[in-house]
């Protein structure tokens, strides 16, 4: 039970440092001065892209083998792995709003569909209690949010965006060995 709490809650963690809804986050800190409204557009935007995606991986491991949910979710990670270590670090996104709230809410959004924590959060949610699941990457995205938002552009000055890359890259690789481990256990 710890373990479906702890995999998703590192790995969107590690995953989200750094990537362009962090990046949008400290561009609105420093155009708005409303951190409320911009962190509550934030994490609704998130609950509603992730908690769908939580949601469906749910349902999708109900009519799944679980040996096909390894293999595929094994790839997947492996995928993210290797697309995480050759991205370039992205630019802030522009802002064209005068409400810190409806800003904050839409670019994330749309930032977070198809993004490669809403799927992992998707395969998170076929392994592991989905409940858990969704508390997890809520909870991670919460904290590294806030961060953004509090500390704005200082963390840019302290962490390296290339340190973070290749940190996310070894635990997305690192999962995807695990699951392909899990595959051929089960086979």
């Amino acid at each position: 039970m710890l373990s479906d709490f702890l995999i998703p809650f590192l790995i969107v963690g590690l995953a989200e440092l750094g990537d362009k809804t962090q990046l949008t986050m400290l561009a609105l800190s420093t155009r708005f001065n409303e951190p409320y409204k911009i962190f509550a557009g934030g994490m609704l935007a998130f609950l509603l892209v992730d908690g769908l995606a939580i949601a469906f991986g749910s349902l999708l491991s109900s009519y799944i083998s679980i040996s096909l949910i390894h293999l595929s979710s094994g790839l997947i990670f492996l995928a993210f792995g290797i697309y995480t270590y050759f991205s370039k670090d992205e630019e802030d996104t522009k802002i064209k709003t005068k409400s810190a709230f409806i800003s904050s809410f839409a670019i994330i959004f749309l930032a977070e569909l198809g993004d490669k924590t809403q799927v992992a959060s998707l395969l998170f949610a076929t392994q592991f209690n989905p409940w858990i699941v969704l508390a997890a990457v809520m909870l991670a995205l919460a904290t590294l949010t806030a961060t953004a938002i509090v500390l704005g552009a200082k963390i840019k000055k302290h962490i390296k965006p290339k340190t973070i890359r290749y940190t996310a890259t070894m635990m997305f690789i690192l999962f995807g060995l695990f699951e392909m481990y899990s595959y051929l256990k089960i086979i």
